[in-house]
């Protein structure tokens, strides 16, 4: 037998047992709840600072609930629209995104506005698996006995309201509402 094939079995070996492992991580499918859930109709502006290993970046989110559907407006700092994202009950759409753009910072943008916005009771989730808790300091969304993610509301003089983040991934949001408007 040649060493290609074998490197070949390997290679999809190794492929194989990342998807996998990717596929069994519940992070990588993290629920959104529906639209409908939220209440309606109206408008926040939002300062984030989302964080990584990788980068820092400071825009402005534009968040606007009506009836069956969650538009997020993702601007630059200068203003400019970067990113629009639809959530309209199905999988997410993000419109116009540049292609530096992380497609997995929409859905955790949508996963703060979700977390953030409804209680316990409201959140509406696929499976019994995922549940919400909550206190007067934070909101944590668990699946299955384990916390997945976490909303921290801050109490004190920090330019942030509350800071979102993902447990065992080094991935925060900071969240500041400028205004919010019932339209």
């Amino acid at each position: 037998m040649s060493l290609k094939p074998v490197l070949l079995l390997a290679l999809l070996s190794i492929l194989g047992g990342c998807s996998i492992l990717q596929a069994s991580n519940p992070a990588q499918r993290l629920p959104l709840s529906t639209p409908e859930a939220l209440p309606c109709c109206w408008q926040s502006v939002e300062r984030v600072r989302a964080l990584n290993p990788d980068s820092e970046r400071d825009f402005t989110v534009v968040v606007a609930s009506t009836e069956g559907k969650l538009t997020v407006v993702v601007l630059d700092i200068l203003g400019r629209r970067l990113v629009t994202i639809i959530h309209d009950g199905g999988e997410l759409r993000t419109l116009e995104a540049p292609a530096r753009w992380p497609a997995a910072l929409s859905r955790q943008l949508l996963v703060s506005i979700y977390l953030h916005h409804l209680t316990p009771q409201q959140r509406q989730l696929e499976s019994p698996d995922w549940v919400i808790r909550a206190d007067d300091t934070h909101k944590s969304l668990i699946y299955r006995g384990r916390e997945q993610v976490r909303l921290d509301y801050l109490s004190d003089s920090s330019s942030f309201d509350r800071v979102l983040t993902y447990s065992g991934r080094d991935i925060r949001l900071h969240i500041r509402t400028l205004s919010r408007t019932t339209l």
